[in-house]
């Protein structure tokens, strides 16, 4: 691109020249002319034609420079789109994960029930032959007693009270016989309510592992995408120079944001009694918010193959991806979403107008308007909207205002 403009620049030169020749030359010319008065009108004609010879050579300038300028145009716009299709592709790799960790959950949640199930048709299946053990022997046990005759029983007793017992014993048995068999019958009910249950839990884990390997098969070709997008940005020194300004205009839109949120600012009044010591009483106390190294510190930075000074408003910590993010201090979030050129990204209100900032994260488990203690866990670590993998990006702010986190860290 930049020797686009160096060419463009150079016609335009040649084209001011080209209108507007040097005095001396006009003096010479001039010269020539005075000491030829017979040949006055041909010099006159000859000045014409190199006039238009002038205009033709300004209007195929004028065109070139055109033609230059439509492609500076076309090239800043596939820079442009190069750089929006590799935030895309960022948050579609983003949201692939989050349904794929969703459909591992559901199918985990599955195995679970039909785990469960399993295990309680087996101890039905038990209970249903030992009830069904019981009541076969009973049949047999009143066959026999039927073509003896109940009659028989009752009346070979030799007073009242036996009659009376024995007549008690056989309807307690009878009651007995049928409380097993209805107990049989609920057994054989619940056992197939759980057989059905299971048949679907199957069906729907099968459909489940079909999603799951597609979201694997879209996560590949999206992972793929991204590499040869970066590759590409590497090569090419004018998508790097375009990927600098990005982040710039990103750290741009995050100060705005800054900006509307402290407008927004309400006094935090947390839901319990307990009240925290307030942020500014922890400079060079806090936790580092993740395990890990900082590769890259707060402050103004050379970048040493364009030779630009950038600034950086936090600190990068290059840890394991899925590690366990924890929030420094007491607050409120404020912010739980992707923010273009961060990826994933919390924001928590600490009051007094301090903010922590969390970037790059995979995983979020908290929403606006939750509110967190020192040391939740609020996220894990990504490489959402990273240029060079899994890494936290963290920042501390004050009235909208960057500072360095290392400060404020142990």
């Amino acid at each position: 691109m930049r020797s686009l403009r160096t060419r463009i620049l150079t016609l335009t030169v040649s084209a001011f020249f080209l209108l507007f020749p040097p005095a001396g030359h006009r003096t010479v010319s001039a010269a020539k002319d005075s000491g030829s008065a017979g040949h006055a009108s041909l010099a006159a004609g000859s000045e014409l034609e190199q006039a238009d010879s002038y205009r033709r050579e300004s209007e195929d300038i004028r065109r070139e420079i055109k033609i230059h300028e439509k492609k500076l145009d076309t090239t800043a716009r596939r820079e442009t789109d190069m750089i929006a299709e590799l935030d895309r592709v960022q948050q579609q790799i983003q949201q692939v994960r989050r349904r794929s960790t969703r459909l591992d959950q559901q199918l985990a949640e599955l195995d679970r029930r039909i785990a469960s199930a399993d295990a309680a048709s087996s101890d039905l299946a038990k209970r249903i032959d030992a009830n069904e053990g019981y009541l076969s022997r009973r049949l047999a046990a009143w066959y026999k007693f039927n073509r003896l005759g109940q009659i028989h029983v009752l009346a070979s007793a030799t007073d009242i009270v036996t009659f009376m017992q024995r007549k008690r014993a056989l309807a307690a048995i009878l009651t007995q016989d049928e409380k097993v068999r209805q107990t049989l019958l609920g057994h054989q009910r619940e056992l197939k309510r759980l057989q059905d249950q299971l048949a679907a839990d199957r069906r729907d884990k099968q459909q489940r592992a079909v999603e799951k390997q597609h979201q694997l098969d879209l996560l590949s070709k999206s992972l793929k995408t991204r590499s040869g997008l970066l590759t590409e940005v590497r090569r090419r020194k004018d998508l790097q120079l375009a990927l600098v300004q990005e982040l710039h205009q990103a750290a741009d839109r995050l100060d705005h944001k800054f900006a509307s949120l402290g407008r927004q600012q309400l006094s935090l009044q947390q839901p319990s009694n307990a009240k925290p010591k307030p942020f500014s009483d922890f400079k060079g106390l806090l936790k580092m918010p993740v395990e890990g190294n900082i590769i890259n510190l707060f402050g103004p930075y050379t970048n040493p193959q364009f030779n630009v000074t950038n600034f950086r408003s936090g600190i990068d910590i290059e840890t394991d991806r899925g590690e366990p993010v924890r929030v420094v201090h007491t607050g409120k979030i404020m912010y739980a979403s992707w923010f273009k050129g961060y990826g994933n990204m919390i924001i928590v209100d600490h009051g007094a107008n301090y903010y922590t900032v969390y970037a790059h994260v995979e995983e979020m488990f908290k929403a606006p308007g939750d509110w967190v203690q020192a040391g939740d866990v609020i996220a894990t670590v990504g490489d959402t909207g990273s240029m060079s993998g899994a890494r936290l990006y963290f920042e501390i702010r004050h009235h909208g205002k960057p500072v360095d986190p290392v400060e404020w860290l142990k």
